[in-house]
């Protein structure tokens, strides 16, 4: 009852963060993500990463926070507000090329897989990402999304999910 009294907006600036929070900057990023498991702070791939997510347009981000976290908004705080914490390690290499593998997540632990990329490759990696989560609107619950055709970065994308049921 008491929420009734607020506006949409004031809820959701109360509850969630607003655009904002897609302001994002390579070193602001590198602080608010944790890195683990084959990746430090101080990691080239933490810096390949965070200005590869810096670049992307509003629109883009929005769709990588999806595929992360399974939410297009972050909290108020940003990354930084996510709890657990978004936490990116490195991805064992599957022995494909590197333009080949995809990163990963585990949604619900806020945990982003990412293999060691150069920052071209992160760059295509994550427009991949993007598209896989949003643009061809499949469960991202599982994070389990795979190749199905097309060549390179932007072949189409398929989840694992969606082969089972």
């Amino acid at each position: 009852a008491a929420l009734a009294a607020l506006s949409v907006e004031e809820v959701q600036a109360l509850f969630g963060s607003d655009d904002s929070s897609f302001d994002w900057t390579p070193q602001g990023l590198i602080q608010a993500l944790r890195f683990e498991h084959g990746y430090t702070s101080a990691s080239p791939m933490a810096s390949m990463l965070a200005e590869a997510l810096c670049s992307l347009p509003r629109d883009m981000k929005r769709k990588f926070v999806s595929f992360c976290t399974g939410c297009p908004r972050l909290p108020v705080g940003g990354f930084g507000g996510l709890r657990p914490a978004m936490t990116v390690v490195k991805k064992e290499s599957s022995g494909a090329p590197i333009h080949q593998q995809l990163p990963s997540v585990m949604t619900c632990q806020n945990y982003l897989k990412v293999p060691q990329y150069d920052s071209v490759e992160v760059t295509r990696s994550l427009a991949v990402l993007a598209r896989c989560a949003c643009v061809l609107s499949l469960s991202v619950a599982c994070g389990q999304c795979v190749c199905v055709g097309g060549s390179g970065a932007f072949s189409d994308l398929v989840c694992v999910c969606s082969l089972m049921v």
